[in-house]
C-alpha cells in the first residue's frame, strides 16, 4: 500500500540568512508572495463553490515541501514520537489508516522526498520545533493562501493553462504509465492522464517546472496541509485569506493532488 497522507507547507513573517543545525540545512528556502486578491474556488464540484472574492496580503510560503532529511533532523533533535497513523491507499481507491508513522515507508532511503504520514499534530510540533530553533514564526498556509500561491496569478484550469498533457511538466499525478502499471494492482478505474511524468511512486522535491512564483509541487506528488477546518463548500467563507477555522475542529484539511490523482 502507497502512503497519501499530507505534508505541511510553510508560510513565514520574515526571512533572513539560512540556518543549519551540526551542519545540515533545517530553515526552508522561501518565496515572496505579492499581496492582490483573487476569485477562489471553481466550477468543477460542488464542494468549491460559491466561487468567491478573497484579498491577500503577502506572505512568505517554502520553495519545496518539506523533505524527508528536514523531518529527521527534527526527530534527532527532540526524540519526538510521530502519531501513529497514516492514511494509506486500498484497493478501489478506498483510504484507510494504518497504524504506521512517517518512516515506515520511502521517507527512509528517500531523504529528499517530501516528507509523508504527518499528522495535522505533527505538523505543529516541526512547526513549533523550526520557529524555536530560527526565532521566526513559522506557520501553515491558510486554504486561501495555498490556493492564491497555486494559482500564480492564472484564471485557467491549471497555473499553466487548460491543457492537462502539460500537467506532467510540472507534476507528479497520476499519469498514462502509473495508471497502467500501479493502478491494476490497487484496482483503480479511474483513468491517467495522457501525459509521462516518469514516476510511479512520491518524486523527488523540486523534480518538474515550478509555478510563475518560483514554487514547486503545488500540482501532485504529496498533498499538502493548511491551517483551515474542513467544510462541505464555501459557503460563509471569509473574504480575507485568514484561515476558516471553528471551536469544533476535529478535521484538518489538505489541498493539492497527489502521484496518484489525475486531472
Amino acid at each position: 500500500m502507497q502512503k497519501l497522507n499530507a505534508l505541511l507547507i510553510l508560510s513565514l513573517a520574515s526571512f533572513s540568512q539560512i540556518l543549519y543545525a551540526d551542519n545540515n540545512y533545517i530553515e526552508p528556502m522561501m518565496v515572496t508572495i505579492p499581496a492582490g486578491e483573487f476569485l477562489m474556488g471553481s466550477k468543477e464540484s460542488d464542494a468549491e463553490q460559491p466561487i468567491h472574492r478573497v484579498k491577500v496580503g503577502s506572505f512568505k510560503l517554502a520553495k519545496y515541501d518539506v523533505t524527508a532529511k528536514e523531518f529527521m533532523e527534527f526527530i534527532k533533535a527532540t526524540d519526538y514520537k510521530p502519531t501513529k497513523a497514516c492514511l494509506v491507499i486500498a484497493p478501489k481507491g478506498a483510504l484507510q489508516e494504518q497504524p504506521t508513522t512517517w518512516g515506515a515507508d520511502n521517507d527512509i532511503g528517500r531523504e529528499f522526498n517530501p516528507v509523508t504520514c504527518l499528522t495535522w499534530k505533527d505538523t505543529q510540533a516541526y512547526i513549533a520545533w523550526l520557529s524555536n530553533q530560527t526565532g521566526k514564526h513559522y506557520r501553515l498556509p491558510s486554504e486561501a493562501e495555498w490556493e492564491y500561491a497555486a494559482r500564480a496569478g492564472s484564471t485557467t484550469k491549471f497555473h499553466f493553462g487548460d491543457d492537462e498533457k502539460n500537467l506532467c511538466l510540472y507534476g507528479n499525478g497520476y499519469d498514462k504509465p502509473t495508471s497502467e502499471i500501479v493502478g491494476p494492482l490497487f484496482q483503480w478505474s479511474t483513468k491517467g492522464i495522457e501525459c509521462y511524468d516518469d514516476e510511479l511512486n512520491p518524486s523527488t522535491v523540486g523534480t518538474y517546472l515550478p509555478n510563475k512564483l518560483g514554487l514547486y509541487d503545488m500540482i501532485g506528488n504529496v498533498s499538502q496541509w493548511v491551517a483551515d477546518c474542513y467544510h462541505t463548500n464555501y459557503q460563509g467563507a471569509p473574504p480575507a485569506a485568514n484561515a476558516w477555522t471553528n471551536a469544533n475542529c476535529t478535521l484538518p484539511f489538505s489541498r493539492g493532488g497527489t502521484w496518484s490523482t489525475g486531472a
